[in-house]
């Protein structure tokens, strides 16, 4: 399967599953409540700071942490029980997708990728793997059937795999994406999605 399609699919079931526990560990009418007082409160405190009162406004936001401390306290079992599961899902992309550092001896190595393995040579900044040749840093060579941004570091080619290309340049991503960059760019929106078809106020 397309590496960025197994990432988002992967997603999406963790995510969904990650939802589980605030969708029937909180009263979501409860929860749907207490943030329509904070929103409320919230704006009253607006209004009465613009008429000059500082010292109602002070309260009134006040009023506004306790709730929302309340909204705090009532996420703060399913949030754990995401922890979890995030630390058991993530480590099974990170083993499947993982980067390579490869040493090299005499300037010359070997890789093994999805079962194959591949000769490296480097002579200067030209790296030479399987039938590949380029000069370091090389972006976005097949190897092996899958995307790498190859780079020599000393005495060492470091193999970055790319999991998603993609359609603009982001900050810190640019325009490619390993593993934990493509599940970090969609985990929000499929987040935000699950959460709304669930109807998950917290």
């Amino acid at each position: 399967m397309n590496s960025a399609l197994f990432v988002l699919l992967f997603s999406v079931l963790v995510l969904f599953v990650m939802n589980i526990p605030y969708k029937f560990l909180i009263n979501q009418n409860e929860a749907r409540a207490i943030k329509a007082r904070v929103k409320e409160l919230q704006e009253k405190s607006k209004y009465v700071r613009r008429q000059g009162n500082q010292k109602m406004a002070s309260q009134i936001m006040g009023d506004s942490f306790r709730e929302s401390s309340k909204l705090t306290k009532m996420s703060l079992k399913p949030m754990l029980l995401s922890l979890v599961i995030v630390f058991i899902a993530l480590p099974l992309l990170s083993n499947a997708y993982s980067d390579h550092v490869v040493e090299l001896k005499d300037n010359k190595s070997n890789i093994t990728i999805n079962g194959n393995t591949y000769d490296i040579s480097v002579a200067d900044k030209v790296i030479t793997i399987g039938n590949v040749t380029c000069e370091s840093p090389c972006m976005k060579k097949n190897i092996g059937g899958g995307l790498w941004n190859v780079n020599v570091n000393s005495n060492k080619v470091e193999f970055a795999r790319i999991v998603a290309l993609l359609p603009v340049s982001l900050p810190v991503f640019a325009d490619d994406a390993g593993w934990l960059g493509w599940y970090l760019i969609i985990s929000i929106p499929v987040m935000i999605l699950q959460r709304k078809l669930m109807k998950i106020h917290v």
